[in-house]
């Protein structure tokens, strides 16, 4: 935990997406994580699926994110 992250190209974003449905977080979450090569296509994305809230983030905020959800669950 705590590596760097890194991509090609730099410009990598994350949608963290959730649907509003009743469900696991596996059910409305894990499908909606989306990874695009920059803000402006993963923008184009969310605007043409607008029932599915969420945000854009870069990678390393998203590294960071799933570090602190998923990190207790990673360590051996």
């Amino acid at each position: 935990m705590g590596r760097r992250t890194a991509a090609k190209p730099s410009t990598i974003v994350v949608f963290i997406g959730a649907l509003a449905a009743d469900g696991t977080a596996a059910e409305t979450c894990c499908g909606y994580l989306n990874f695009f090569a920059g803000r402006d296509s993963a923008q184009i994305w969310a605007n043409q699926n607008r029932e599915i809230s969420g945000t854009i983030v870069d990678l390393a905020d998203a590294h960071r994110l799933g570090v602190e959800i998923f990190g207790r669950l990673l360590r051996s």
